[in-house]
């Protein structure tokens, strides 16, 4: 587990709460438009804000094959892909950057790991804060497991 990368990430995350200029949405990775500006999860503000420089966005056209793609998939440049690879498995570059397991990537990144059995929870519910915070508590746990 890469705690650096994840203490950076909860705190990168409790600044995007209080911006009016951004969406924040789990269900959407990033997608810049310019009628509706960006709209990002967790994964996106790191790459949209430049907080990683390693951590970078491809087209998902680059996947597709769609030209003229609005949404962007993450990607984790460690230097040993070239630019020309496209990762078909977005948590697996995921997972490397932070060095987790994917289940708890799930647990932190995945939209459907926050609804606990509410009836009328919805994506939207997501703030990221809630996010920043269960990051932390993730942390908290691990560190107890030392």
């Amino acid at each position: 587990m890469d705690r650096d990368r994840l203490e950076r990430t909860a705190d990168h995350l409790d600044t995007v709460s209080s911006r009016e200029d951004v969406s924040f949405n789990m269900q959407n990775f990033l997608s810049k438009t310019p009628d509706c500006g960006t709209s990002a999860c967790a994964i996106g503000f790191l790459i949209n804000d430049k907080v990683f420089s390693d951590l970078i966005a491809i087209p998902d056209s680059a996947r597709t094959g769609v030209v003229g793609e609005t949404n962007y998939l993450p990607f984790y440049n460690d230097g040993t892909l070239r630019s020309e690879q496209v990762p078909h498995d977005v948590w697996h570059s995921i997972s490397k950057f932070f060095d987790l397991s994917y289940e708890d990537l799930d647990y932190l990144f995945e939209a459907e790991a926050y609804s606990e059995g509410d009836p009328d929870w919805g994506p939207d519910c997501i703030r990221a804060k809630d996010v920043s915070e269960r990051i932390r508590a993730l942390l908290k746990r691990e560190k107890k497991l030392l």
